[in-house]
């Protein structure tokens, strides 16, 4: 079955009622541009044009392992990125419209099969908005350019395509690659936007890895057909005349067991590629993190801590988020004492939210902290339980020891709030009585403190906790964004700290490796995996956990060659690639990175 489609164009822009976006634009490092002196003119005969071929459930570290012909082929004169991400819901009307926005779902808030944005429930008055797509920003800032889309999705065309001058839905990979082939020769648009989702269908059955049969044959299938349209581009009439960007890409992958949706890294990963016939290849790398949103508290209502004068209470409808390990014998290993010298190593990457529900309250608001406990292994916050936690200290942390009768803390400072740090504690035996404590903050020693306690003094049998613990509940509650946690059976140098602030992975070849005990840097569903497979359990999230992933931190330089792509950067390279000026009022987040290769445009 098969559906020709062309709406109303100002019907459509009705509809739109405005951007009302603000969003920070990261800066990331880009390639080294590699300019070259060139004194030939530029031809303006040259018509540039673009191709985008996104593929459904397209996994990067799939292509990595297996290239079929064709984009084995492209790639020797591509960009390319295996690491690609997709938006932070990976969810297909989600992805997809993040990839032909430019924008991440937290902003275009399109989530469901309707692809309309979803809407406050609690505002009546909240206005309907929609964010424009790259169809429809081409369409507004140059009408002489001819667009084309080929899907298979009819409610995502309708409501995201519906201004594109040739508007095709077909029924099949097939139908979108003879519809394609078409338009190129009868309608030579300069950009053209095609869908491919045989690749989703056979990875839902068995897995979006290539050791499934199913999503292999349908890869090599897909490739076929790019390869007969990219034959088709080069027999046009006009070839010689232009200057084709082709780009590949996913708006999402797929689990390795055929689920799409979730955080599991393989269903973040998506390829990215970026063809030009005068391109030099490059993989694009940049390593990533995934994190949680620790905040909340048990259920309940609280007052405040001057509850009498205010009347303010704060309540908690349902359980927070915090990650713990079981509470069972298999936790032991986090004690110090379990270690070969009876000394333990936390490192963690983390990033404070403002707690304002009691803004302007006493002792609260903002990013003050009073009591209110961070992570730790110990039954709770401020009392004579045996074992360890970090709590706020006003604008400071405090680590807290307890025997069972004896407290013993160390103070310290915390960095700039609402930026990523690299934090890492040290706890090393002495003596019997007597432990040495070390914090770090991004790889440099901030304080050092022997406390009279042994480690055997404070170890326990209960869970390891990254969030919130019981504690005074008549202040502030820890709001943060935790990473790559990691434990190590030993006390870390001064050198090693350094060194590991600025490592996400420890490769095995790495002499440190053998003093790793466990490393929690992806998610299934709501357990943080010990990717060490080593005998510290895994930890479970409690609650309904916000998970998403960001370009790496690291207290270090960046090496230049660093480029972290995501689906977004899709509608920033087509409006480079076709010379189209971005406004700013748009405050597109996607970076744009080839015109880092100009030289290479003109070597010919």
């Amino acid at each position: 079955m098969k559906y020709m489609i062309k709406l109303n164009r100002t019907f459509f822009l009705l509809t739109v009622t405005g951007l009302a976006l603000a969003s920070s634009c990261t800066k990331f490092a880009n390639p080294e541009p590699q300019f070259e002196e060139y004194t030939a003119e530029v031809d303006t005969a040259m018509k540039r044009k673009v191709l985008v071929i996104a593929v459904d459930g397209l996994v990067g570290s799939q292509i990595k392992e297996y290239k079929p012909t064709t984009i084995g082929k492209l790639m020797e004169h591509s960009k390319y990125s295996y690491e690609a991400k997709a938006d932070q819901n990976t969810g297909s009307p989600a992805s997809w419209a993040s990839l032909l926005t430019g924008y991440p779902s937290s902003q275009h808030k399109i989530t469901q099969e309707s692809y309309m944005p979803s809407i406050d429930l609690e505002d009546d008055h909240a206005p309907l908005e929609f964010t424009p797509s790259l169809i429809n920003r081409i369409e507004g800032t140059n009408k002489r350019l001819k667009t084309a889309t080929v899907v298979q999705n009819l409610t995502m065309s309708n409501m995201l395509l519906a201004d594109s001058d040739f508007n095709n839905v077909e029924a099949s990979d097939k139908e979108v690659e003879q519809k394609t082939i078409a338009l190129l020769k009868d309608q030579k648009p300069d950009l053209s936007i095609i869908q491919f989702n045989g690749l989703l269908d056979a990875g839902k059955d068995g897995g979006f890895v290539v050791q499934n049969e199913k999503y292999k044959a349908a890869l090599d299938q897909i490739d076929a057909y790019i390869g007969s349209i990219i034959a088709a581009i080069e027999a046009g009439e006009n070839f010689e005349k232009e200057n084709w960007l082709i780009a590949i890409t996913s708006p999402h992958g797929g689990s390795t067991t055929g689920g799409i949706g979730g955080v599991s890294d393989n269903e973040i990963n998506t390829f990215s590629l970026y063809y030009n016939n005068r391109f030099k290849p490059l993989e694009l790398k940049a390593e990533s993190m995934t994190y949680f949103f620790a905040n909340g508290y048990f259920p309940g209502t609280y007052n405040h801590y001057s509850f009498g004068s205010n009347g303010r209470t704060r309540t908690f409808p349902t359980i927070g988020v915090r990650a713990q390990s079981p509470g069972d014998a298999s936790s032991n290993v986090f004690n110090a004492n379990s270690t070969p010298d009876g000394s333990i190593t936390y490192d963690f990457k983390y990033r404070l939210h403002e707690d304002n529900v009691w803004k302007g309250l006493d002792f609260t608001g903002g990013y003050t902290f009073w009591y209110n406990y961070f992570m730790g292994k110990d039954a709770a916050a401020n009392n004579a339980n045996a074992g360890w936690h970090l709590y706020g200290q006003n604008v400071n942390f405090k680590l807290r020891f307890q025997d069972g009768t004896n407290t013993q803390e160390v103070e310290f400072t915390r960095g700039t709030d609402g930026e990523w740090h690299h934090c890492t504690f040290t706890f090393g035996k002495l003596s019997a009585n007597s432990t040495s404590i070390s914090v770090y903050l991004d790889g440099a020693l901030i304080k050092q403190q022997n406390i009279a306690m042994g480690v055997d003094a404070f170890a326990n049998s209960e869970p390891l906790t990254v969030g919130f613990n019981t504690q005074r509940t008549d202040l502030g509650y820890s709001f943060y964004d935790i990473a790559d946690f990691r434990v190590w059976k030993t006390a870390l140098s001064e050198t090693d700290v350094r060194k590991i602030s600025c490592s996400k992975n420890i490769e095995e070849s790495d002499p440190l490796f053998n003093s790793l005990l466990a490393s929690y840097q992806s998610f299934e569903e709501n357990v943080w995996i010990n990717k060490l497979g080593t005998s510290a359990p895994a930890m479970t999230l409690s609650g309904t956990p916000s998970i998403s992933f960001a370009k790496n931190y690291i207290p270090c330089q960046s090496p230049a060659t660093e480029v972290y792509l995501q689906n977004i950067d899709l509608f920033t390279e087509v409006f480079y690639w076709l010379q189209l000026e971005i406004n700013d009022d748009w405050k597109m987040p996607g970076i744009e990175f080839l015109n880092n290769f100009l030289s290479e445009f003109f070597e010919q």
